[in-house]
């Protein structure tokens, strides 16, 4: 297991990243969602040092770290090669044991936490695609143009006048719903955007229970009425409101309601948007919901490949109930990705979303492919 922690230290008004990793127990990380209609979370990450010479002690003069111990100050987070978290520290938590033993904690939230406490101070908006509309956003609030990942250009939302005190993040979670695209803070602190017509591609990584693809762990299969809904509410201000509902659904499961609020700027997208849900989300559907990978049962190649992953990302699932044939197959999305890296042990846990009514691609061999329910997106 190589680890890297670094602290944002803070000269003269500059902060620079030091090298705290002598003193590194072991972290956790949760970033993303639990479910493909939720918003993304704030990630977080918790990191535990050893505090035996007091070098974390906010109070002791003589360590190397004096009065750079102090809550809003930048962290980073390496495992192998790739960047996992970076965020900023909100707490310091010290417990002293009588027998010496002294342990020192950090909480820190990515940047997702930040713009849920901003602002704006009165804005307009002219007609664009979402993307453009993030891109006016973060630029209207001096968000760095070096931390921005944005793809895809997704759907054309009406012009506008922001009020003062419209929240930047409820804005920007609003706005990839109209899309609808993923918003999410990426491993490396940018501010990321998929758009819906960001597509996949089948040249994915691939989990699989045998074989020679990268194992995992455990799996969750969910295959119920938690994303059952055949009665679908769109809702553009100005624009109109669309209601589409699946009859032959709703004459099976009884009616469950979805709505959604969106920037939509012609009533044509509106009705787009409700037709898909509807179609999308009108019948259960078999799907993995999580899977759990031990890092330390992987060779380094495979374990940098799936530290490199990230929000949004397809990946392939191989299943084989109980080793009867036929294996299972299916794409998937990933929403949500859970660490926890100790010296004893390196787990790290993906949560999915189904692909299904994915962006057609021409010429991929499964996303360029019509299905059989002719589901696609638009």
């Amino acid at each position: 297991m190589t680890v890297t922690i670094e602290l944002g230290f803070l000269e003269d008004g500059v902060e620079t990243f030091t090298d705290i990793s002598e003193f590194f127990q072991s972290y956790s990380i949760s970033r993303g969602k639990s479910r493909e209609l939720e918003r993304y979370q704030s990630g977080q990450a918790t990191v535990r040092f050893e505090n035996n010479t007091r070098a974390f002690d906010p109070t002791f003069e003589a360590s190397p770290y004096f009065g750079q111990i102090v809550p809003r100050r930048s962290i980073r987070i390496t495992n192998g090669t790739a960047v996992q978290f970076l965020g900023v520290i909100e707490d310091w938590n010290i417990s002293y044991d009588p027998g010496g033993q002294s342990i020192a904690v950090c909480q820190a939230f990515d940047s997702f936490n930040f713009l849920s406490g901003v602002n704006f101070t009165g804005v307009t908006f002219s007609e664009e695609q979402t993307s453009d509309r993030v891109e006016a956003v973060l630029d209207e609030i001096g968000w760095d143009a070096g931390r921005r990942d944005i793809q895809g250009l997704g759907a054309t939302l009406s012009a506008a006048t922001i009020s003062e005190d419209t929240n930047t993040l409820d804005y920007l979670n609003k706005a990839a719903l109209s899309d609808p695209g993923d918003i999410f803070i990426s491993r490396e602190g940018d501010v990321a955007y998929r758009g819906r017509n960001q597509g996949f591609t089948s040249e994915s990584l691939v989990f699989t229970d045998a074989g020679t693809a990268i194992p995992y762990q455990t799996i969750s299969v969910i295959y119920g009425s938690e994303l059952l809904y055949n009665r679908v509410t769109i809702t553009s201000e100005g624009v109109g409101t669309v209601v589409a509902t699946s009859s032959d659904s709703i004459s099976v499961y009884g009616e469950r309601d979805y709505d959604r609020d969106t920037f939509l700027s012609t009533l044509g997208q509106v009705d787009d948007l409700a037709n898909f849900l509807v179609n999308r989300y009108g019948e259960p559907e078999f799907r993995f919901d999580g899977l759990t990978i031990n890092l330390d049962n992987l060779p380094s190649n495979q374990r940098e490949d799936v530290l490199d992953v990230d929000l949004a990302q397809p990946v392939l699932i191989g299943f084989t109930p109980n080793n009867i044939a036929p294996e299972i197959q299916r794409y998937a999305k990933v929403i949500g990705i859970e660490q926890n890296i100790t010296p004893s042990e390196q787990k790290l846990t993906l949560r999915l979303q189904s692909t299904q009514g994915s962006l057609f691609i021409l010429d991929d061999a499964v996303f360029g492919r019509l299905d059989e329910d002719n589901l696609l997106g638009w």
